[in-house]
Formats: C-alpha cells, structure tokens, sequence
C-alpha cells in the first residue's frame, strides 16, 4: 500500500504536460462520449482481482463507468519429504466500477472510485495422493480515491487506494461444512493502462 501511496503522490506532482503534446491543446481523453480498455496488473485488494480488462465509458465530462473481468490461474509444483506436491489456484470476478474525476482538465486527473462485484474461486493442494482444497464465491462492494495520469491524450496509468467490505462463502473439498466471512479491510491497486478512443 505504501508503494501505491508513493506512485500516486509522485503522480500528483508530475507537470500537467500532456496539453503540449496534443496538437488540439486536450490534455487528456476525458470527454463525455469516449470509450477505454483498460489493462490491469495484479492488485492487493481481495475484490479488485488479478490481472483484468475493463470496458469504460465517459457517460459525463467528469463521470466514467466500466464492466471489468478479472481472472487468475495458477498452478505450483514441488518436491519434500511427504512427495511430489501441486497446486492449482483458479478465480475469475466481473464487476462494475465508476470514476468521478474532480478535475477532468489537467494531464493528472485525481478521481473518486466506487466498485461493486463478484466472483468464483477455488484452490487445492496435493501431496503424496491426498488432496485438500476448497471452492467459493465472493461479493462485495468498494470505494476509494485515485489519480490518472495522461502522459498523451489517448493513454492513461491510474492507480488507487480504498476500502473493500467482502461477503466469502466456501465449502471444504473433503465435505465438511460451508463456512462464511465478511470482512472489511484497505485495498491498493497497483497501476493500470487505459487506451482511450
């Protein structure tokens, strides 16, 4: 989370120079109308995912909307003295996020942030021919402030931090009883690049 604080603040102190770039004078493609695909990197926050694709949308000069889709899958081997062990990891999450720019006219835009969402999960590990594991599903909702950065008109980086309050239901794989819990806990979200058009 420090890292992210630290790449948001420095963020703050770049020179709005994207103005200069762009023959038209925009400093960035906030503009109600416009469409970005955003890219993400793997995040800190139990609700934001792993890596991710979003579809936004400027529905206002200064509000974006956006469907995101984020899925992780992992697998792991290794040898120790109990066996051959592995493990697969496997989750996937949609959700609906929104950005309200507070001030959509410079090339550092810092932004309000709201999410909604939910997703499937499960995980095992085996080792010597027994397995543990279980499955789930999550929802949650989230909020937080961030800054977009727009080095040229039709390109962003934009990072955040929040807090996330999460409902988790899983069941054991070896048939024991679900459980459930809520948390409520920060998040930081690590950069994202958005392409606008």
């Amino acid at each position: 989370m420090k890292k992210t604080l630290l790449a948001l603040a420095l963020l703050g102190l770049a020179p709005a120079g994207g103005a200069a770039q762009d023959p038209a004078g925009a400093p960035n493609g906030l503009r109600k109308g416009a469409y970005s695909l955003s890219f993400g990197l793997p995040s800190g926050g139990p609700l934001a995912g792993h890596a991710g694709l979003g579809f936004w949308k400027m529905v206002s000069d200064r509000t974006n909307l956006g469907v995101t889709l984020d899925l992780r899958r992992t697998r792991t081997e290794a040898e120790n003295p109990g066996g051959q062990q592995e493990g697969r990891d496997f989750g996937a999450g949609v959700g609906v996020q929104a950005k309200r720019y507070l001030d959509a006219t410079r090339a550092v835009a810092p932004f309000l942030g709201g999410r909604v969402g939910g997703g499937y999960r499960f995980t095992e590990q085996s080792t010597g021919g027994s397995a543990v594991g279980s499955e789930g599903w999550r929802a949650g909702a989230g909020a937080g402030v961030g800054l977009e950065w727009f080095p040229v008109r039709s390109v962003s980086l934009a990072g955040g931090t929040g807090l996330d309050v999460v409902y988790y239901r899983s069941r054991n794989l070896a048939g024991e009883a679900d459980s459930s819990t809520l948390s409520v806990g920060t998040f930081s979200t690590d950069l994202s690049l958005q392409i606008w058009f």
